[in-house]
Parts: structure tokens; C-alpha cells; sequence
């Protein structure tokens, strides 16, 4: 994050970093649950005549709850995390099968008898079929008839939609 800082305000985001620092190194010193007081302690160090008023800062000190906000948010965590693992599940199975496909087809050119710029074109329509003439030809044939297939069903929905004047004629 420093490096995203401008030159000009390094210095504050230095002084605001060390602060803020020492204050977390504070709070993570203390204890997760405060000390409860020695009240026995209070109790024997009083007068006879004083002593009530220790239990009476006890009841004080235990009648005072701090509201907790509730916990509603660690079930949407979890249920976003099962969704995560799922999902990086299903893209990882996914990755592995590409990177098999793809290692099989770089499996094909690295175990070809010759290389490419070595062989004949009859070689490589062999090695290649989906680059031979036979392939291109069939290709084509699959487009023409693609084509023609379109002509007809544009002659098949061929209507004339009215212009919008036609239907709403100025008055």
C-alpha cells in the first residue's frame, strides 16, 4: 500500500502507519476477557463498617451487560465459502481436462516424425487431415448448403412490415 502513497505524503502515511500500528500491538496485548476485580481483596482492606459497599459495586459491576452485536454474518461466510470451493472445484476439473486436451494435441506435434517444414503436402494432409483439400471441399459444401438454407427461409418469412405512417396515419 505504501508504494500506491504519493511521494508528498509519505511522511504522513509513515506517522499515520507507525500510530496506527503501535495502537494494534495495544489491543492485541490485552487480554481477550478483562480481570475480573479481587473483591476479597477489597473486602479485607476495608473497615467492618464498609465492607457493604464492596458487595455493592459487585452487584453494580454485574448488572452491567455490554451489548454484543449478534453474529449473523458467519453463515453467509460459510455459505459463500462452499460456494467458492464448489466453484473452484468445477474450474479446476475443467482446468485439468483443457490442460489434458491441450497436452494430447502439443503431444501430436512434438511426436511427428519430421518437422513440418521437412515434410511433403501429402505428409502433412496425412498427419493434418482437417488442412487437407478433401476437408476444405467438405467445408465448403457445408456452407453452401448453410446458405442456401437461409435464402429459403428468408423466402419463407419474407412479409412486408407497414411503415409507421401507414398505421398511424398524422391526422
Amino acid at each position: 500500500m505504501a508504494d500506491m502513497v504519493a511521494p508528498e505524503q509519505k511522511a504522513a502515511f509513515s506517522a499515520f502507519r507507525s500510530k496506527s500500528e503501535a495502537l494494534a500491538s495495544k489491543v492485541d496485548s490485552l487480554p481477550e476477557k478483562p480481570r475480573s476485580p479481587d473483591w476479597d481483596h477489597y473486602r479485607n482492606r476495608l473497615a467492618p463498617s464498609k465492607k457493604g459497599l464492596v458487595d455493592e459495586m459487585k452487584k453494580a459491576m454485574d448488572s452491567v451487560k455490554v451489548a454484543r452485536p449478534a453474529n449473523t454474518m458467519t453463515g453467509e461466510i460459510d455459505a459463500l465459502k462452499k460456494e467458492y470451493e464448489k466453484f473452484y472445484g468445477t474450474f479446476k476439473a475443467e482446468g485439468e481436462t483443457r490442460s489434458s486436451t491441450l497436452r494430447s494435441q502439443a503431444s501430436k506435434y512434438t511426436n511427428m516424425p519430421k518437422c513440418i517444414t521437412q515434410m511433403t503436402n501429402a505428409e502433412i494432409h496425412e498427419t493434418f487431415p482437417e488442412v487437407s483439400p478433401e476437408a476444405y471441399e467438405e467445408e465448403q459444401a457445408i456452407k453452401a448448403a448453410h446458405e442456401h438454407h437461409e435464402e429459403e427461409a428468408e423466402e419463407e418469412f419474407d412479409i412486408q412490415i407497414p411503415k409507421f405512417r401507414e398505421i398511424f396515419p398524422k391526422k
